[in-house]
């Protein structure tokens, strides 16, 4: 007996062997209709192409009006990659039973594979006025749509999924995914809080409205919904997850823990689980055991770019800047588009006064994501402290002109200009960030200028703006 044969039935499973002992010894046995169709679906499955065209023949020579076989047929066709075969084949059983939903139902199969959705929806409906294959049929055509990025067509076909078939759980999670896919994450929580009011001990619901929740960042009510998903079923192991996540967004991170590890005990440990363990330690500030879990998580897997640059950034908060670096390139090394992990990684270059190494990082970073502000300013710093000063101003330069908006270039480009004897372009820039500013001076910024204090029409600039801001409050209370 095969491993294979656990889905199949005892009756199944004898005959299946029967035949593999007649067909070992040449003897061609008799089958009825169908013992065939066992045999052939078997051999379809199991990808034995030419033992299933073997069988189809023979059950079509025995029984040549029997469809059924010719069905079978133009599936083994599809599956041959002779689609066009298929069709045609299909189209004439059509003809002679239109209404057959099994005949649209394969029909559709085939054109499908040839990418021809617009054909296969057609024949897909077909079968809808046959409740046999209703289900099945809009959750085709549903994935047809999402197949060519129509969500909002393919959020229809599975809204009447539901409406008829509400234990369909795949259809849910997929009405989610439309929405998340059509940016609409507020229409998503409308349709799951109404679905639930008609069911409410779908696990299944109050866990996609959890996910929605989550991506609202209204975690407190991500975690209400979780609970409630298991409380109907205790066993669904995504739900405890997420709620463990919910529970760290709202830095309740020793419950997170408590979470997660009651799901290791019960499921046993795996590199995700343990992974989150040590960030929700990392953020509590234990960082050798955070360091410990993630480890951990390593000997799970050690392919996964994000668990080295955490493990990386417990030994920077332990200042051991030097251990951390092999951490860091071994994540860039397995995702190298990670900014995240080059722009730690630069950071750690810095404290260890590699300038140059840093800036390589930097560099990296803003080819990834010509936005990153941070690593910009990183950028220009590096050419400051290694006094590349007419690289560093066109920098500053740079930055200003496409960050007109952040405060803090404007600090640091005085600084820099201030303290490089470029007293009255600094003058300029500060005077920029006055006429702009609302609210306080960042004052730490600003005394990073040597000798600023000393200087007494930076003195007087300020009173001027103080007494600005003043005046500008008074008239807000009047």
């Amino acid at each position: 007996m095969v491993e294979e044969f656990d889905f199949l039935s005892d009756n199944e499973m004898d005959l299946i062997e029967k035949y593999k002992s007649q067909e070992s010894r040449g003897e061609i046995g008799f089958y009825d209709i169908e013992e065939f169709e066992i045999l052939i679906n078997y051999f379809l499955d199991y990808m034995r192409y030419d033992k299933a065209e073997i069988l189809i023949k023979q059950a079509i020579s025995i029984y040549p009006t029997t469809a059924v076989f010719y069905l079978k047929k133009a599936d083994l066709l599809s599956s041959l990659g002779k689609g066009k075969e298929a069709i045609s084949l299909l189209e004439k059983l059509e003809e002679d039973d239109p209404g057959n939903a099994e005949i649209a139902m394969l029909c559709a199969t085939v054109y499908s594979q040839a990418d021809e959705s617009e054909k296969a929806v057609i024949e897909y409906k077909k079968a809808l006025t046959d409740e046999d294959f209703r289900e099945d049929a809009l959750m085709y055509i549903a994935a047809e749509y999402e197949k060519n990025t129509d969500f909002e067509k393919a959020k229809k076909s599975l809204i009447e999924v539901v409406k008829h078939y509400p234990l369909n759980d795949t259809a849910l999670h997929e009405i989610l995914f439309c929405f998340e896919s059509l940016h609409d994450i507020e229409g998503a929580v409308s349709f799951f809080t109404k679905f639930l009011d008609d069911n409410p001990f779908s696990a299944a619901a109050w866990f996609d409205l959890g996910v929605a929740f989550s991506s609202l960042d209204l975690y407190e009510k991500a975690i209400d919904a979780y609970d409630f998903t298991l409380s109907i079923d205790e066993e669904y192991l995504s739900a405890n997850f997420n709620k463990g996540n919910a529970l760290s967004r709202l830095d309740r991170f020793q419950e997170a823990i408590d979470l997660y590890q009651e799901g290791i005990q019960r499921d046993g440990e795996d590199a995700q689980s343990l992974l989150y363990i040590g960030e929700c330690y990392e953020s509590l500030g234990d960082y050798e055991k955070a360091l410990f879990y993630v480890n951990k998580s390593l000997e799970y897997d050690n392919q996964d770019s994000e668990t080295y640059q955490v493990y990386a950034s417990c030994l920077i908060n332990l200042e051991k800047f030097k251990a951390s670096i092999p951490y860091l390139q071994k994540s860039v090394e397995l995702d190298d588009n990670c900014f995240s992990a080059h722009y730690q990684l630069g950071v750690v270059y810095m404290h260890l006064e590699n300038y140059s190494a840093a800036l390589e990082c930097f560099e990296k970073v803003t080819e990834i994501d010509d936005e990153n502000f941070e690593s910009f300013l990183a950028k220009a710093e590096c050419f400051e402290y290694t006094e590349q000063l007419e690289e560093a101003f066109n920098c500053y330069k740079k930055i200003l002109t496409d960050f007109p908006d952040n405060d803090l270039v404007y600090y640091r480009f005085f600084v820099f200009l201030y303290n490089n004897s470029s007293k009255t372009s600094a003058y300029q820039i500060l005077e920029l960030l006055f006429s702009k500013l609302e609210g306080e001076l960042n004052s730490d910024e600003l005394f990073r200028a040597e000798n600023i204090i000393s200087d007494t029409y930076f003195i007087t600039l300020l009173s001027t703006y103080n007494k600005s801001i003043n005046l500008e409050d008074e008239k807000q209370n009047d």
